[in-house]
């Protein structure tokens, strides 16, 4: 069994040793962290004479607590009648503060199969001068004369706003040729707080922070103006320059003429003109042209008896599509590349009837000024307010739009033998590629059956109408698809009305197979009636 001891450094080689280390001292050197170890090693009463691997672990307890640092392994040490000297070096800043530390070594000789764990650990004592060494590091400030310190003497950022306590710095602290630089104060952090004078501020500088409240807001480069109440500004001939004004409010006062480069707001509404007094609310745009001065005006009517508003549609639209409405303030795109418009009314427009308007963009004529209708030279007939009495026959790409349901409608009374074979009763006869939309439509039969809408092998797209059937004898359908019709309806109120044998609000017939949303389909009188809501 091995036993050990550590040589206490009383002898002359030691004292030799602790001078040594002392000159290193005053020379100005930094002191390593590796440190000599003399040890005795014996085997079960004898002194071993070989060579040794050994383990070197510091703890903080004779037994158990924690181990500090790692742990120094050294091969092939040199043990001479139990004598063994080697150098240590923990590399922890915090091995040797003072505190208790003890020495755990593992040994494996050369006739060793493994590593022995000698008990119990070593105690290391501090020799004479380490006993002092423990309090250089507290200097009382009573020790340090003023002005011993240099700033050369503290690293940058040293000394945190923690470290100072407050009061400390007092105005002779602080040159008065020289003071804190504006640079070296950030932003709002000097407030009322930091001042020891009533509310942060002399009475005289309160009141020319007040009068600051009057004249022109000026927001220079990248300066915002966010979520604030100027309560009684001067702003005539307001300027902001490059700046944004987001949600504030300027009270008391009326926001004239201006120049603002950047105008931006949340969930904000503009508002121009005044309550009572006409004409006076406008959106004008100039262009960019140096040396004009032409304009855009946005105004609204002097006579509007209602709040209107209109909503602008999600999407950019494609080239050539025109904004229309539903009537309700709703704008959609419609139309496509080269879309042209042609209006449509009882008087002062392109034409006074919407099948004249039809056939001029599909008789191969073109000395009118229509060239024929096709996929990129498509057409939207506009159709104004009022009640027009003729029989229509949609345009391929061509569109029939009125001013909404109940303010334009097509009207037409005509007589046929039979509903599945004969359209001389119905008022519109659809097409493909082509849109019915925002206009009643009435079939008034004169004989044994009346159609609103016939669609025969043909798919047009019919949104926002009402189509009415009825004076029919026999049969009477606001909507009838034939031999594999399939339109498209949306937000459709078709409705058949009398007939001695069935009526239909729509009639699918011959593979015909229409895509409703938001359809009210409704028929009364005759043998058979047919009501659908989808």
């Amino acid at each position: 069994m091995f036993t050990h001891l550590l040589k206490c450094l009383t002898n002359r080689n030691d004292a030799f040793i602790l001078a040594f280390v002392l000159i290193v001292g005053l020379s100005g050197q930094t002191y390593a962290t590796a440190f000599t170890y003399q040890g005795q090693l014996k085997g079960t009463g004898v002194v071993v004479t070989e060579s040794c691997d050994m383990n070197f672990s510091l703890h903080d307890a004779s037994s158990g607590g924690s181990q500090v640092g790692s742990t120094v392994s050294k091969t092939g040490i040199s043990v001479v009648e139990g004598l063994f000297t080697t150098q240590l070096d923990f590399t922890v800043a915090n091995a040797f503060e003072g505190n208790d530390r003890w020495l755990e070594i593992a040994v494996k000789c050369t006739s060793d199969g493994s590593f022995t764990t000698l008990t119990p650990r070593q105690p290391l004592t501090p020799v004479p001068y380490a006993i002092y060494a423990q309090s250089v590091g507290e200097v009382d400030t009573g020790a340090i004369a003023d002005g011993t310190i240099a700033a050369a003497d503290i690293a940058t950022d040293a000394v945190e706003t923690a470290e100072i306590l407050d009061g400390t710095i007092v105005n002779a602290d602080i040159s008065g040729t020289a003071a804190i630089d504006s640079t070296k104060i950030n932003t709002r952090v000097v407030d009322n707080a930091e001042f020891n004078f009533l509310d942060g501020v002399t009475s005289a500088i309160q009141t020319q922070l007040d009068s600051k409240g009057a004249g022109n807001v000026t927001l220079i480069g990248t300066e915002t103006l966010t979520n604030k109440t100027l309560t009684s500004p001067t702003v005539n001939t307001p300027t902001v320059t490059g700046g944004t004004v987001n949600g504030s409010v300027i009270g008391g006062t009326t926001l004239a003429a201006g120049t603002f480069t950047s105008l931006t707001g949340e969930s904000a509404t503009l508002t121009f003109g005044k309550t009572g007094t006409a004409g006076t609310g406008s959106i004008v745009l100039h262009d960019n042209q140096a040396g004009d001065n032409f304009t855009t005006t946005l105004k609204a009517a002097d006579d509007i008896d209602v709040n209107v508003t209109f909503t602008l549609p999600a999407a950019v639209g494609t080239n050539g599509q025109i904004l229309t409405t539903d009537a309700s303030g709703n704008l959609s795109w419609v139309g496509g590349a080269a879309t042209r418009v042609i209006w449509v009314a009882t008087s002062d427009a392109n034409f006074n009837s919407i099948q004249a308007a039809l056939t001029a963009v599909s008789d191969g004529n073109t000395d009118d000024g229509y060239t024929d209708a096709s996929a990129t030279n498509q057409y939207v007939i506009k159709v104004a307010p009022g009640t027009y009495n003729e029989q229509v026959t949609m345009v391929e790409y061509v569109d029939i739009e009125g001013s909404g349901e109940g303010v334009t409608t097509i009207k037409y009374t005509g007589s046929s033998t039979g509903p599945l074979t004969d359209n001389s009763s119905a008022t519109v006869i659809g097409a493909n590629n082509a849109e019915l939309r925002f206009l009643t439509i009435e079939s008034a039969g004169s004989s044994n059956y009346a159609t609103a809408i016939y669609n025969d092998g043909t798919s047009p797209k019919i949104t926002h109408v009402t189509a009415t059937a009825s004076g029919g004898s026999s049969r009477n359908r606001g909507v009838i698809n034939l031999n594999n019709s399939s339109p498209t309806m949306i937000n459709v109120t078709a409705t058949g009305l009398g007939g001695g044998v069935d009526s239909y609000g729509v009639h699918n017939n011959n593979n015909s197979s229409p895509t409703m949303t938001n359809v009210t389909a409704t028929a009364s009188g005759g043998g058979v009636t047919k009501t659908v809501v989808c």
